[in-house]
Parts: C-alpha cells; sequence; structure tokens
C-alpha cells in the first residue's frame, strides 16, 4: 500500500538478546502515533463538517461551548490504545490487513453504538439520524484507522527485523 511505496531510511534497532523488547515497543510507539494522527485529523474534520449540520440541530441545547480537551484527550488515549490491542495487534501476524478492517469496523460499531444508542435511550434530543450517521463514522474511521495501523505496524517490523546489527 502507500507506506510500502515511501522509501524511509531502517530503523537501526538491534533485534537480538535484550533489545528486542524496545525494538517491539519502538514499533507500537510508531503505530500508536501515526494511528492518533490519523484518527484526530479525521475526527476533527468530521467535528468540524458535522457540527453545524447535524449536531448542532439535533443536540445543540447540550452542546458544550468549547469541549472539555482533558476529556477529549483521554478518550482519544484509551480509544487508540483499544483499536491497537482489539483490531491490531490480534491480526499483525497471521490476520492480514482486512481482517484489521473488520476488527476495527466491529469495534468502532460497539463503542460508539454503546454511546449513541445508550444517548439515544435517555435524552429527549438524541434523534436516529444523529445515532445511525455517528455510528457510521465511528465504525469506519476505527476499521481504517486499523488497517492503516496494521501496515504501519508491518512494515515498521520489517524495518526494524532487516535492519544490521549496531
Amino acid at each position: 500500500m502507500l507506506l510500502s511505496q515511501i522509501h524511509f531510511p531502517r530503523l537501526d534497532v538491534k533485534i537480538s538478546g535484550s533489545a528486542q523488547p524496545e525494538a517491539k515497543m519502538l514499533r507500537y510507539l510508531i503505530c500508536f502515533a501515526l494511528c492518533a494522527l490519523l484518527f484526530l485529523g479525521a475526527d476533527f474534520c468530521w467535528l468540524n463538517l458535522a457540527r453545524d449540520r447535524l449536531y448542532q440541530p439535533n443536540i445543540g441545547s447540550i452542546l458544550a461551548d468549547r469541549p472539555n480537551l482533558a476529556a477529549a484527550a483521554a478518550f482519544y488515549f484509551i480509544y487508540i490504545s483499544g483499536i491497537i490491542y482489539f483490531a491490531i495487534t490480534p491480526t499483525s501476524k497471521t490476520g492480514g490487513v482486512r481482517a484489521a478492517f473488520w476488527r476495527g469496523l466491529a469495534l468502532g460499531l460497539f463503542a460508539y453504538g454503546a454511546f449513541d444508542l445508550t444517548s439515544q435511550a435517555i435524552m429527549k434530543v438524541w434523534s436516529t439520524t444523529l445515532t445511525v450517521a455517528d455510528m457510521t463514522w465511528g465504525g469506519l474511521l476505527t476499521a481504517v484507522t486499523a488497517a492503516f495501523g496494521y501496515q504501519v505496524l508491518n512494515w515498521s517490523r520489517e524495518r526494524t527485523t532487516s535492519a544490521k546489527p549496531l
């Protein structure tokens, strides 16, 4: 895919003896950082585009004037960690990019569905339109992020395992 077409220098990490855990941690940190950039960038665009068209008309009366950045940061950290743990890692050696995509889609539908359907169940202002749109967005964004993260993790594994010893 895209990452295989870009030529990056090798990550010169020795993969023998005690260096192996450090290389694995580096691969997951790279995966987390790039998945976070993708997810946050796409979600920022979505929220800005959908705020006036979807969220404001449906739940404008309960929206905050400004987002709580600490809560948002905690959500993104936990959620991206969950994508890596539940969708990327289980498929990283044998599942393939399609498996990562489908696991990501399921995770996104479960997570966004839990929030949206609970909100619709207990809030008068929450509409079915909002639930369907938000679940669709969350499912697809999580699926694409998982597939991308799978590619990143495999790319970084190739870079670290084929590196020459220091």
